[in-house]
């Protein structure tokens, strides 16, 4: 790590300042209404951008003070260097981050504390932005700090005009983190923003991004963010590619978006006009016609709104997809949203007392302004207290609700019906081992039916108890639910046929201590233990998840039904990840001792390059056991085979240099590495042998 003089870092300071503030049609312009970059003079990383600020400004003397406890509050997130492919220092590179709804990259637990966030409703999902961002010094060092980051899977590219960008995922978790970026040479693409007059819009925010998946490693089908700027005063704009075709979304204020596909890489002059936006306005009302101040509104478009407003509005719609917009309204009950394309929306509000309300309708194209009315019900309560098998309250207990669809009486009826259809079936066919594995899950099924909790994408609602284990739920309308209640190393708890309505009486939910499993996680080659492992007990009803192994590698999950574990997985850095299934646990054993031994993985390396010899950048890589996927291709359960088969897939992005690097790779007799880009044909080199804890000579794959 280099050293600077106080000197020295007041100059390398001014010089990323004015970096920064120098007019460039190429760099990114913050809008009128922005205010000037915040430097930080005695930060290490020299300049620091802060988030726009659209509040009003102080008034004279407390600008100081605003700015200073505005520095204080916030907290360094992320740090690293960026170079050139000759590891020399990029400075004036641009990295910023922004949210991904995709959470393919993060391990079980960070999922799994994401997903509770947001049914939580702690993290609402914003239309993409970005949230931070930093400049790199003379040294190409960068820190990046902010305020109030939720936890969440990020996006962070970094850019520099004469290279191509560089993006990596990155799950912010509340510790600061390092991310090294290595810029290769790149391409661009270029182009003016215009309006329907062809007078130029300055400040409109220009993406570019994939196409989607296109079978290149981003599971989630989201696209991905590449590069992006502002159009300057005439309306110029110039973004950073690589080879390949990409997808141009252009974003600015009183005009409908616009996206535009198949922009080639090495593209000039595309024209970008954009069309004024139409606006959605209404009011939010009670049932007695008065206004309902500070309702929180999503806004969703396209036509596939109708279908999912259609039925029970779940947790999937509302906490778990990003709305195009979000709004609150006013003192007077009044919203408005600018800027939109025409077409079919679904806007959902929401208030705590009051039960959501769903708006469905059409945003034509001839009508510049949609007005609507908005009533909300007057929520039921639904309250109760959750307590352990010796009265103790359960704080942090996770408590969700589904409404019932059908009643009882005739979900039973259902059931009853299919069981005998599939017995009368088997026994005709005369298949009767199956028939006695059928029965054996029945009986298993019917035994943990009570354990079962919701999922938190079907729930309607999600809240967490206190200190006293007390919950309370006031958004409900008048139906009957079920409920589920999930806390750490105690059983879960499904209550059916809860009705919600007046005069409910308050619950007690009573849950059971169960079964605990422990042991240690340790190095099948060395023997020695291994920390912060994570280990996964169970499928469906049974799923448990640790954070991880302490320093000694011991871990310890409770909560458990008895009899069998019916799999349990365990996943380490620099080891391979080891899944057993169908575990027999003593009958009446409380507690069932297992230690795990994890075999190091194996790592792969190798540089992608193009025909000529070139080095390729953005090219997706991946590598999977295959005598594992013809398992899994023949499995009965597709939903657990496409599960497994991403576990065990491991796919990485190569860099400026064509490089890329695979680490966790299970060992195998037979893996298979595969290379797809958007400008190539995919290639996938002959099957290979993997043997726990090798490294592989560097791989070359010259694309065609």
């Amino acid at each position: 790590m280099r050293r600077f003089s106080l000197a020295g870092l007041s100059l390398l300071a001014l010089f990323a300042v004015l970096f920064w503030l120098l007019p460039s049609q190429h760099e990114r312009l913050p809008p009128n209404d922005d205010p000037a970059p915040v430097t930080e003079q005695n930060d290490p990383a020299d300049s620091v951008q802060r988030l726009p600020n659209k509040k009003r400004s102080p008034p004279p003397g407390e600008a100081d003070m605003q700015q200073q406890d505005s520095e204080n509050a916030s907290v360094s997130v992320l740090q690293g260097w960026v170079t050139d492919l000759d590891t020399r220092p990029v400075a004036g590179a641009t990295i910023f981050l922004r949210p991904s709804t995709a959470l393919t990259r993060a391990n079980p637990v960070q999922r799994e504390r994401i997903l509770r966030e947001r049914a939580l409703g702690r993290i609402s999902l914003q239309p993409p932005e970005v949230v931070a961002q930093a400049v790199t010094n003379a040294d190409g060092r960068y820190l990046i700090r902010a305020q109030a980051l939720p936890p969440a899977v990020y996006q962070v590219v970094a850019r520099q005009e004469d290279f191509a960008p560089q993006r990596q995922s990155w799950t912010w978790v509340g510790e600061l983190d390092e991310l090294d970026f290595q810029l290769g040479p790149g391409r661009s693409i270029s182009g003016r923003v215009l309006d329907l007059d062809d007078s130029p819009l300055a400040g409109a925010e220009i993406e570019v991004l994939t196409q989607g998946d296109e079978g290149r490693g981003n599971w989630s089908g989201e696209a991905e963010l590449i590069d992006q700027t502002r159009s300057d005063a005439g309306g110029y704009f110039r973004l950073g590619v690589y080879a390949g075709k990409f997808q141009l979304k252009a974003l600015a204020r009183g005009f409908a978006p616009l996206a535009l596909r198949d922009i080639a890489a090495g593209s000039q002059d595309v024209q970008v006009r954009l069309s004024p936006g139409r606006h959605l306005m209404g009011i939010v009302l009670d049932q007695r016609g008065q206004p309902v101040p500070g309702a929180e509104l999503a806004l969703w478009l396209g036509e596939g709104v109708k279908h999912r407003f259609a039925k029970p509005v779940s947790l999937l719609q509302t906490a778990f997809s990003v709305p195009v917009a979000r709004h609150t309204s006013d003192d007077d009950g009044k919203f408005q949203f600018e800027g939109l394309r025409a077409g079919a929306y679904g806007l959902r509000a929401q208030k705590r007392g009051f039960t959501p309300g769903v708006a469905l309708g059409e945003i034509r194209q001839d009508n510049r302004v949609t007005t609507i009315e908005l009533r909300l019900a007057s929520g039921f309560f639904l309250s109760g207290r959750v307590i352990d098998l010796e009265g103790s309250p359960v704080p942090g207990a996770l408590v969700a609700v589904v409404p019932n669809t059908v009643s009882n009486e005739v979900l039973n009826e259902r059931r009853e019906h299919a069981r005998v259809a599939r017995e009368q079936f088997l026994i005709r066919e005369g298949r009767h081992e199956e028939l006695q594995n059928w029965y054996a899950r029945q009986v298993r099924r019917d035994r943990e039916q009570p354990y079962q909790p919701i999922s938190l994408h079907r729930a309607i609602a999600a809240v967490e108890t206190d200190t006293q284990g007390r919950f309370r739920f006031d958004t409900l309308e008048e139906k009957v639910y079920t409920l589920s209640v999930v806390a750490a190393d105690l059983l879960p708890r499904r209550l059916e046929n809860v009705a919600v309505g007046q005069g409910g009486t308050p619950l007690t939910v009573v849950l059971e201590s169960g079964m605990r499993v422990e042991g240690q996680v340790f190095s099948s080659l060395t023997g020695s233990p291994i920390s912060d492992a994570i280990v996964a007990v169970g499928k469906g009803a049974n799923r448990r998840l640790l954070s991880k192994t302490d320093r000694n590698g011991w871990y310890r999950i409770g909560g458990l039904l008895e009899k069998e574990i019916d799999q349990l997985t365990v996943r380490a850095e620099g080891f391979a990840l080891r899944i057993l299934n169908g575990i027999d646990v003593p009958a009446g054993s409380q507690v069932h001792r297992l230690d795990l031994a994890l075999d190091p993985a194996v790592r792969v390396s190798g540089t992608v390059v193009d025909p000529a010899g070139i080095p390729v950048s953005g090219a997706w890589v991946h590598i999977e056991p295959v005598e594992q996927s013809l398992v899994l291709m023949a499995a009965g359960d597709e939903q657990y085979a496409r599960d497994l088969r991403l576990v065990l897939r491991v796919s990485a992005q190569s860099d400026g240099a064509g490089y890329f690097e695979l680490d966790n790779v299970h060992p195998a007799s037979s893996l298979e590495l595969c290379v797809r880009h958007p400008e190539f044909q995919a290639r996938c080199i002959e099957p290979f042998k993997g043997t726990s804890g090798q490294r592989l000579p560097a791989f070359q794959i010259q694309l065609e």
